[in-house]
């Protein structure tokens, strides 16, 4: 699991066998995860219509061969200071500084995006709660509340998958957004996840500090039918697989989608609360 466990860059011949290089950049821009990536064109067709088309959809660069390598160095170059320099941006606006994890506003974006895809798949969602933290907090004071707080980004980095994301839901709770994960899969997370924070109990003072945690857990396919029924769908796949997306109101399926995840956080909440 990583803040960005994407490309900083991609080189790509055009003319690459099986699939060709604008096959392949269409197909890359429709993930949300690989929009922002720099894309680099190399390519023996001097077409101005192609470049400008290719632009259009995104790359970053379009080089056409012999390849000089000065160009070459000079172009990925300045797009790697450029993608670092976003990602600095990216890291000071989206990451939660205490528990090194995305921030609130970032994780139920990554929520958003997981929906987004057209590809109705197993997605399953875990709300952890510290259930004592403000008893933590009353009892050893503010800097111990933040060493815990840290503990926990830690662990959650260490225990989960690089697909796997997690971050700062609330003060004393997290959101972790598992793919291609059914709720059977998630509950066995949320298990070995509670047995992680037993066996990293907290010392403070030469005294043990029990870090005591719950989980609210739900998934899509799973609760296929109350979503269907809340959102007044016969069929909750539809929205994902599209029979024919140049009648579909695309604008309608997004705020579904939206829709989805307001009401999957509702229930891992209701479920927390209900343990």
């Amino acid at each position: 699991m990583g803040i960005w466990p994407y490309p900083d860059i991609i080189l790509c011949d055009f003319n690459m066998p099986n699939l060709r290089g604008d096959q392949f950049h269409d197909k890359l821009i429709k993930l949300p995860k690989h929009q922002n990536i720099p894309f680099i064109f190399l390519s023996a067709i001097d077409d101005e219509n192609l470049k400008i088309i290719r632009k259009k959809k995104g790359a970053a660069a379009y080089l056409t061969k012999p390849i000089i390598e000065k160009d070459l160095k000079m172009t990925v170059e300045t797009l790697l200071k450029k993608r670092m320099e976003d990602q600095k941006t990216f890291s000071y606006s989206a990451i939660d500084h205490v528990t090194s994890l995305f921030n609130q506003k970032l994780i139920k974006q990554r929520l958003h995006s997981e929906l987004s895809f057209r590809n109705y798949q197993n997605l399953a969602i875990i709300i952890l709660n510290i259930d004592n933290l403000k008893k933590i907090t009353d009892a050893h004071g503010y800097n111990v509340r933040e060493q815990i707080l840290a503990l926990t980004g830690k662990i959650l980095t260490a225990s989960l998958r690089e697909y796997d994301e997690a971050g700062r839901y609330g003060k004393d709770n997290f959101l972790l957004i598992l793919p291609q994960t059914n709720l059977k899969q998630a509950k066995l997370v949320a298990d070995k996840l509670k047995n992680k924070f037993k066996e990293n109990n907290f010392n403070h003072e030469s005294k043990t500090i029990v870090i005591n945690t719950s989980f609210g857990i739900t998934s899509l396919k799973d609760n296929a039918d109350f979503l269907s029924q809340k959102l007044k769908l016969t069929d909750l796949g539809s929205i994902f697989n599209i029979a024919d997306p140049l009648t579909t109101d695309w604008q309608e399926i997004q705020k579904l989608k939206r829709q989805i995840a307001e009401l999957m956080l509702e229930m891992a909440e209701q479920s927390l609360y209900n343990e």
